[in-house]
């Protein structure tokens, strides 16, 4: 990006973000680019606590006995075996009866560290940052920056 890209610049004085800077905001022309990366695919994870318990545990090994059951009976009447399609097909019998027992973990709720005590500490440290903005004094400074 350069300077001919910038169409309009404005400093915003009153914005607060914890610190003594002041907010620029603009307006910029932009060109977007074409991305070869392809987006961050996310892996699900199994709960394999779950099997913590009796019962699904119990389930999960029954249901896989039935399954290598089919897999070594269909391996049996194969003339020819490959190893690596029966490790692939030993892998998808093994990820598909996890799926149906014991199932995915549930994603993880990171917002539960900002509470009420964070955001009232959050107002008062921005009703300070307006004050000392308002009327720039070495006592309000020092108020602002011992919140």
């Amino acid at each position: 990006m350069n300077a001919s890209s910038m169409l309009d610049m404005k400093s915003c004085r009153g914005a607060s973000s914890d610190s003594d800077h002041i907010l620029v905001r603009g307006r910029c022309k932009c060109k977007i680019a074409y991305s070869k990366h392809k987006p961050k695919r996310t892996t699900r994870r199994l709960h394999v606590n779950a099997l913590q318990e009796s019962r699904k545990a119990r389930r999960f090994q029954q249901q896989l006995e039935e399954e290598f059951g089919k897999l070594e009976t269909e391996w049996v009447t194969e003339e020819k075996s490959h190893i690596e399609e029966d490790w692939k097909q030993l892998k998808e019998v093994i990820m598909e009866v996890a799926e149906q027992t014991i199932r995915y973990q549930p994603k993880p709720d990171w917002r539960g560290w900002f509470d009420d005590e964070c955001h009232k500490v959050l107002e008062e440290k921005n009703a300070a940052c307006k004050k000392w903005i308002g009327r720039p004094t070495r006592t309000k400074r020092m108020e602002y920056e011992r919140l």
